[in-house]
């Protein structure tokens, strides 16, 4: 893929702006999505073995296709606790409202569902980095900061001052969207235990 292919952080997607992981990053989820050893638990509900995944350079995409075999009644479910693991190691979680048309979604016995479960990666912990990643060495990042280790807008970078300017606002929009997304499970959490 030549320069040209490419956004200004090194992404795959010329027409869109993002900080992609890193090339061993990538290899590291390539290499548990080969061996067929994930798990997404539904926390409470149930769980998938080896679920269908596409990898980007920013993002994962975790196909589910699960059918409930309970509550004989339907009830409302306001949201689902998703978590990815590799055996009893937890690679993401999260919790997703799950309204449709601004109410709460019915689950039921026979009940399926078909979902995409998108995560948008940051930075994967360097340990599991290496660990995977056996010829991995220095920074796995390219957010992880050179000096300190840990996780900063620019990590070990080296960016013109435009650069810097579109990372700190595209650093801005994602705890924005972090924001709304909280607030969103909150309200629905809140929802969900006061009925």
């Amino acid at each position: 893929m030549s320069n040209d292919e490419k956004n200004m952080f090194g992404g795959g997607n010329a027409n869109s702006v993002y900080i992609p992981m890193s090339d061993v990053e990538q290899e590291a989820i390539n290499r548990l999505i080969e061996e067929q050893l994930l798990t997404v638990d539904i926390v409470g509900w149930g769980y998938i073995q080896n679920p269908h995944i596409t990898l980007g350079d920013k993002r994962v995409s975790v196909h589910l296709d699960m059918t409930f075999n309970a509550p004989d009644i339907p009830m409302e479910v306001h949201y689902f606790d998703f978590v990815l693991k590799r055996g009893n190691y937890v690679l993401f979680q999260e919790r997703h409202r799950t309204y449709y048309n601004h109410k709460p979604i019915m689950v039921g016995s026979g009940t399926n569902l078909n979902m995409i479960w998108d995560i948008a990666i940051a930075r994967i912990d360097p340990k599991l980095v290496k660990m995977l990643v056996p010829h991995a060495r220095g920074l796995t990042s390219r957010l992880t900061d050179k000096d300190t280790g840990e996780m900063t807008t620019f990590g070990n970078m080296k960016l013109s001052s435009i650069e810097k300017q579109v990372a700190m606002k595209l650093k801005s929009g994602e705890e924005n969207v972090k924001k709304i997304n909280r607030k969103d499970v909150v309200s629905a959490t809140n929802k969900a235990t006061h009925k």
